[in-house]
Formats: structure tokens, sequence, C-alpha cells
């Protein structure tokens, strides 16, 4: 059974339910190499995490430490596992100010839980597992994680802790988006009490004056070149009309 996919010279996918990579419900997990150690991008649901260690484990016979974990957001598929993996591998978080916040309270709302469990998004039983964020990210923070330079945007929109992450890596510059973008230009709204419209406008307007070629959502295809011309389209798509492109429901 593949163990993981390795996307591009630094880049894997290390869990994803969508594609039976780990857990079924658990949004796209990266690893990164950043040469002298790597790092995580989002942490799955937490529901079953066994897969997801044995993945990463295959790629520490890069003997480069894993010692880094990012957060996009909050929801559970994204930051549900972040406890059970710092348990295990004694990671270092780093997240913006108001992921922070809710995955250490761990409590339904702030978390959209309560709207996701309702609609069946995840079982009648499941439990997000409260945890500690070590690093604040802001808005324009950058990170030295190894060898990369790791730029933090905040995103809202999708949520209102929405924060995508600029890499720039041999092969090209990276935005791991979590569900900020998506290949296939779908909105990424829900029915949620903090998803906004108008700031994921503001938001894509930021991400358009960006240079990247590699786009790594948390759903879906990724893309491994030409990606900031999705930006642009998503923008010219929304300026010109008055019907929105398809838009997620929780």
């Amino acid at each position: 059974m593949r163990s993981c996919i390795q996307i591009s010279t630094h880049i894997y996918m290390v869990g994803s339910g969508e594609i039976g990579l780990s857990e079924e419900h658990d949004a796209h997990v990266y690893l990164v190499d950043a040469g002298t150690c790597c790092f995580l991008v989002d942490a799955g649901t937490g529901i079953d995490s066994r897969r997801l260690f044995e993945n990463i484990s295959s790629r520490m016979s890069l003997e480069k430490p894993v010692s880094y974990l990012l957060i996009t957001h909050c929801h559970a598929d994204h930051a549900g596992g972040v406890a059970d993996l710092c348990q295990e591998l004694n990671l270092q978080v780093g997240a913006g100010a108001e992921t922070a916040q809710r995955i250490s309270s761990g409590d339904d709302r702030p978390l959209a839980l309560d709207v996701a469990r309702r609609e069946g998004v995840y079982p009648a039983n499941y439990h997000f597992q409260s945890a500690k964020v070590d690093e604040i990210y802001t808005d324009g923070y950058i990170a030295e994680l190894g060898c990369c330079r790791v730029n933090t945007f905040l995103t809202p929109g999708h949520s209102s802790d929405s924060v995508c992450y600029l890499v720039q890596l041999e092969e090209g510059t990276a935005l791991f988006c979590g569900d900020t973008l998506f290949a296939n230009g779908q909105l990424p709204l829900l029915n949620t009490f903090d998803s906004d419209f108008p700031a994921y406008r503001r938001s894509l307007s930021r991400l358009n004056h960006l240079s990247f070629d590699m786009l790594f959502p948390g759903h879906g295809l990724f893309l491994v070149s030409g990606a900031h011309k999705l930006v642009e389209t998503i923008q010219n798509k929304l300026e010109g009309s008055i019907f929105l492109p398809p838009v997620l429901s929780a």
C-alpha cells in the first residue's frame, strides 16, 4: 500500500481521506522537506492518526526530523489531529492567533463543529481534542523553517481564522492555502457563523498580488505550475458577474 505521494522534489502528501491515504474525514496533510528538517501543513481530524503516523514515518528515511506543524485554520479535518501529532512527534506548532485560541479551547461553536456534526460531516461521537499552539503567526510574519522561508498571510473568508503560507522552495514558490482556494475554482464559503463573502473577496485581492507557481489546497487537486492564474480567474469571475461559482455547504 502506498504510504505517501511525492508531488515535487520537496513536497509530499502524507494524509488525505479523499484518496485513502489516511482516515476518511482527513483533509490533505502535506510534508515539506526543508533541508535540515521537515515540516507538516495541517493535521487531519485525529479520528485515527495511526496511518498518518505511519506515512510520516515512511519519510523519516530522509534522516531529517519532522520538527514543525503549520495549521491553516481551525476546522476539525485540518486541526483535529494536532494533539495526536504533537504527542507522537514532539512538534512545534505554528498558527494564526484565532486558530490558536479556538483549538486550545476545543469548543464546538468556535470550531464550527456544531454545524458540521449536525450536517453529518463527522461521526456523532466525534470529539475535538484541544491542543496548544507554540508560536502565533501574525499577518506578514516570516518563519525560517530549516532552509525554507515561510510567509504568513491572513486570508479570512472560508473562516475568519484562515491563513495561507507562501513557501520558497528550490523548485518554485508554493502556496499552502487550506480551504481558501480550490483548484477547480469553487468558492470555499460555508453556512457557518464566520464564513464571510466580502472578507473572502478582500483576501482574494491580496493573494492576487503574490507570485507563486504551485498551489496546495486542503481538498481536491493541487497545481504544480501556473497556480497564480487561478486567483486572477476567480477574481475576474466575481467582479464580472452577479452569479457566483459553486459554493461549498457544510
